[in-house]
């Protein structure tokens, strides 16, 4: 009792004489937006271990899932480059005069002229 009376207690005393609470200490808490990431990070630490194993098969689907995607993705943007530079070089060999076959067969390495007359014809 003495050890009360002389200041060792003087902490919640205090407390209680200001009229703050336990509600509203934690309602002082969740204001601040470091307090709530420490809480997010603790709950995430301890719920992780617990939830993981049920999710596991989910996260494997959504992986596989998104592997298929990006693959069909980039599949399908290659193609587009490809349709693109055709169409440029079509349009180059518009602007220089120069028939589009005769620019794609000298692209590809090839001479201008082609063993075959109805293809050199139809350029």
């Amino acid at each position: 009792m003495q050890g009360y009376q002389n200041g060792m207690g003087e902490g919640m005393e205090n407390g209680m004489r200001d009229g703050i609470g336990l509600r509203q200490r934690v309602a002082e808490l969740a204001r601040d937006p470091n307090a709530k990431a420490i809480a997010i990070g603790a709950a995430a630490v301890v719920i992780t271990p617990i939830v993981l194993p049920y999710a596991k098969p989910l996260l494997r689907g959504t992986l596989k899932s998104s592997v298929v995607f990006f693959e069909k993705t980039r599949g399908a943007i290659a193609e587009a480059g490809e349709l693109l530079a055709d169409i440029a070089a079509e349009a180059r060999a518009e602007v220089h005069g120069t028939p589009p076959a005769a620019l794609s067969a000298s692209v590809s390495g090839s001479d201008s002229g082609s063993s075959n007359p109805e293809e050199a014809e139809s350029a």
